[in-house]
């Protein structure tokens, strides 16, 4: 129990820390129950509901519905964009999540244009020695 404790966070656990957890596991379909819930209890225009979505995104990589994909990834980055700078650390992880899905559709392309954007941000914000950015360098 103290173990996922650890993974989820301390304090009330969320029908979202327990969706990531469960992705985590594999367990994709329980995750995405989790965070869909999660969604349903949120009041309208909170932030974690572009939390929620771009979880949902990376789940669906998981399950490679890329599609499905891009959905959840462009509705979580349109929530961004309303409450945060465009050069904002979170925006960068849209960027960078979209470049994912690209290159595992193999639009090496668009993948790359992402990736891009996504470094432009994480340079910014971090400076060129951060994991992040080591990680976009790898994609």
């Amino acid at each position: 129990m103290d173990h996922m404790k650890k993974r989820i966070g301390e304090g009330e656990a969320t029908l979202y820390g327990l969706g990531c957890l469960l992705r985590q596991m594999g367990e994709y379909e329980k995750a995405e129950t989790c965070i869909e819930r999660r969604l349903v209890e949120l009041p309208q225009n909170d932030p974690e509901e572009a939390q929620c979505y771009h979880a949902l995104g990376v789940i669906a990589i998981d399950k490679a519905d890329y599609t499905l994909s891009l959905e959840h990834h462009n509705r979580s980055l349109t929530l961004k964009l309303h409450t945060l700078a465009p050069d904002h650390t979170n925006i960068g992880y849209s960027y960078n999540s979209f470049g994912e899905v690209h290159r595992k559709m193999g639009d090496n392309r668009s993948a790359l244009q992402n990736y891009e954007k996504a470094l432009s941000i994480w340079l910014k914000c971090y400076g060129e020695n951060h994991e992040l950015v080591a990680g976009i360098y790898n994609n």
